[in-house]
């Protein structure tokens, strides 16, 4: 064997390994700032609708201001996000049910209505 060959087939066993080994190191680093960035979505989701009755309160605020840092993208939520800042405050619930509403279709939490929505917004 010549050393060209030798040298081929040593690079040829290191970079089969190495190969699969960088893969994954990639792919999950990925998938795990993606499942982040999903848990986060979620959980301001979750804020907005926790604190929807004490608006005034840091809390709801910082899960609002998020609102527009998570999905700005989206034409509809900026539209909604800023009628809510700019309405009267007796029209304010109404317009933040529909920005949860869009954000549950965003998330793909299809199975509540609007109605429904509207609901969690009625004090028991």
């Amino acid at each position: 064997m010549t050393s060209e060959l030798i040298i081929t087939l040593i690079v040829s066993g290191i970079s089969t390994i190495v190969s699969p080994l960088f893969a994954i190191w990639i792919s999950e680093k990925y998938i795990r700032r993606r499942n982040l960035e999903d848990a986060q979505r979620k959980q301001v989701l979750n804020d907005l609708i926790a604190n929807r009755y004490k608006v005034d309160t840091d809390e709801f605020l910082r899960a609002f201001n998020s609102v527009i840092m998570y999905w700005g993208k989206e034409d509809i939520i900026k539209k909604l996000v800023f009628e809510y800042r700019t309405s009267s405050p007796e029209k304010k619930t109404p317009i933040l049910t529909e920005i949860i509403y869009n954000l549950c279709i965003l998330e793909k939490i299809t199975h509540l209505s609007r109605e429904d929505i509207l609901n969690i917004f009625l004090k028991s």
